[in-house]
């Protein structure tokens, strides 16, 4: 039987601004990663690591976001039944969104790693491996 080490205690500040970082993708807001990307997380990796990674990911999203609507309107142009496939995924990538995020804050805030789905790595590359 194999068993896994618990993750590493964080305090209670790097929890905080780290969980912080990943809920306030839920407000759209890509100002709040940011800021903490920048600011604590020069001193904290832990913080810079979720900033950045919820960073990621909600660039990933926007850029989804933005294919859908481009999809949907070229094909409304040619065929009325495709762009409305589009129009119904949308409300399915704000859920998925959501859900993404909302776990994310909850793993963070217990010291793991976020584990999001693949996302175009725009800022977590230059970062140092940090231990989830």
């Amino acid at each position: 039987m194999t068993t896994t080490a618990a993750p590493p205690l964080r305090g209670p500040s790097s929890r905080w601004l780290a969980s912080y970082a990943q809920l306030s993708t839920l407000a759209g807001l890509i100002i709040g990663p940011l800021i903490l990307w920048r600011w604590p997380g020069r001193n904290d990796p832990w913080v810079r690591r979720n900033a950045a990674q919820a960073l990621d990911f909600q660039i990933t999203m926007l850029l989804v976001a933005y294919a859908d609507i481009a999809v949907a309107a070229a094909t409304h142009v040619f065929s009325d039944g495709l762009s409305l496939v589009f129009f119904f995924l949308y409300p399915l990538w704000i859920v998925a969104v959501y859900v993404l995020s909302i776990r994310a804050t909850i793993r963070t805030w217990r010291g793991q790693d976020p584990g999001y789905p693949p996302t175009v790595r725009l800022l977590r590359r230059r970062l140092p491996d940090v231990e989830p």
